[in-house]
């Protein structure tokens, strides 16, 4: 992939994603939790290649040239599909690209299609691979539907993959089915949250602290506990996260 030197402040310009594109380097705001990242982080890349942020221009960005921007308006018209949006998700759903195909098939099962069910059930059945995440993501889309048997799919990605954080970003609707059974196992997120605590990666660490800020499982104050502990010590911002999470689960 082509990546200029920048600024840390500063987009990258990658033309190996299509002629142009800019991926805007987003600062998450203190406060927001983690299951708004995705679309705050579209919103900017949408925002940071001459799309508004209107619904209008997250339609048109639906039917850009370039797949990233596609699935960018996809993603972000499924958040709440309209049903004038049918013939985009439709036109998405044919696309020959998995990522913009996974969200296409989000906003026709939210405006009530239940066949496009089955499309996020054979995308999670695709090895995922580097650069090819529509695998996880539908995965993730069926867990927040209560079926647990993408979590075959996640670990299958935790162990192939070289980028964990690629993997964790998809993981926290698994915490609520933690325990359930599928046909490959039993789901178990620990080991997971566990190994992006235990890395080091400070973007593993954040993201992984970030989920269990939002979600405040009480079986995380263990591993909490090991993080705290861990040596070298985490950076202390993490630090102060984790403690703040401890105290609000009556475990610090």
């Amino acid at each position: 992939m082509d990546k200029p030197e920048t600024r840390d402040n500063e987009p990258l310009r990658i033309e190996s994603m299509g002629p142009g594109v800019v991926l805007p380097k987003v600062q998450y705001p203190d406060d927001l939790p983690f299951s708004a990242w995705e679309v705050y982080a579209t919103r900017e890349l949408l925002k940071a290649n001459d799309f508004g942020d209107t619904r209008d221009d997250w339609r048109r960005a639906a039917a850009s040239q370039l797949a990233v921007l596609r699935a960018g308006g996809l993603l972000l018209l499924s958040e709440s599909p309209e049903p004038k949006d049918r013939d985009l998700f439709e036109a998405g759903l044919r696309d020959r690209y998995d990522a913009v195909c996974v969200w296409a098939a989000r906003g026709l099962l939210r405006l009530g299609e239940v066949r496009a069910r089955a499309v996020l059930e054979a995308l999670r059945t695709k090895p995922p691979a580097e650069g090819e995440l529509a695998p996880l993501v539908a995965s993730r889309l069926l867990a927040e539907l209560h079926d647990a048997a993408g979590f075959e799919t996640i670990s299958h990605a935790a162990a192939q993959l070289s980028d964990l954080a690629t993997v964790l970003k998809n993981l926290a609707p698994f915490v609520a089915l933690q325990g359930q059974r599928y046909a490959g196992g039993t789901v178990d997120v620990w080991p997971l949250y566990a190994r992006a605590l235990a890395a080091g990666d400070g973007r593993s660490e954040t993201l992984a602290l970030a989920q269990l800020d939002e979600l405040a499982p009480p079986d995380a104050a263990p591993l909490l506990r090991e993080y705290l502990a861990r040596q070298p010590l985490p950076a202390s911002s993490l630090r102060r996260r984790a403690e703040r999470l401890l105290e609000r689960l009556g475990a610090g």
